[in-house]
């Protein structure tokens, strides 16, 4: 976004965005004090302040006698690349419908909390959420219509869930109108046990999920049976 006149005499750290730890551009200069080179991920700024990715390549220049005259930098904008990346990955570990966790990654986050109760010799829970009586809304209303309570479903999962202070809590969607919660207790909790946490939780989200919600100007009441 820059014109020639911008830039020309200017330090490169015209372009710094602030947001690499010292300790990056340490290892930066020690590569090109060390092998001549340095090639990576940066992240930077355009003129009107928005931040962009780019793949940097810096060589060291020196003359005859091995003296440094110049340092010499070619790099590309990568931003787009890299938010197909994101969203590719996002796309792979979160349920396309609700955004939350998939089995993917809820597995993977399961294994996570396995390892650390393990380590740290503490508990955890797992809260199995399955809404009663759905299978008649996609019958009688259709798939879109039941997509869309799933969706409110979900919503108010969210935020029964961070409403709660003293749990941590990831909320995930199986498939169809199975949910789970992966809880474990944070150090916010006080003296509250995790059982006594996940049993609040739990009554918090029997009553929310109780309350009607409208769907297309449709009154809809569930019930919702809980597995712990």
């Amino acid at each position: 976004g820059y014109a020639a006149e911008d830039v020309l005499g200017r330090n490169p750290r015209l372009l710094s965005a602030g947001t690499h730890p010292s300790a990056f551009y340490q290892a930066l200069w020690g590569s090109l004090n060390d092998t001549g080179s340095w090639r990576g991920e940066v992240k930077n700024r355009h003129k009107n302040g928005s931040f962009y990715i780019e793949w940097l390549s810096i060589k060291r220049l020196c003359d005859a006698r091995g003296e440094l005259i110049h340092y010499v930098a070619v790099f590309a904008d990568i931003s787009e690349r890299k938010s197909a990346e994101a969203k590719v990955h996002r796309l792979a570990h979160h349920d396309p419908l609700t955004d939350l966790p998939n089995r993917t990654l809820l597995g993977d986050r399961l294994s996570q909390a396995f390892a650390t109760a393990q380590r740290e010799r503490s508990r955890m829970a797992l809260l199995f959420i399955d809404l009663d009586k759905f299978k008649p809304v996609n019958d009688t209303h259709g798939h879109d219509f039941g997509d869309q309570v799933l969706c409110r479903f979900a919503e108010r999962l969210r935020n029964v869930v961070n409403a709660h202070e003293g749990i941590e809590a990831v909320p995930a969607r199986l498939g169809g109108d199975e949910f789970v919660l992966l809880a474990s207790r944070a150090d916010a909790a006080g003296n509250a046990s995790l059982r006594e946490l996940i049993t609040r939780l739990a009554e918090s989200l029997i009553e929310e999920f109780a309350e009607s919600t409208s769907v297309k100007g449709r009154e809809l009441t569930f019930g919702s049976s809980f597995g712990i």
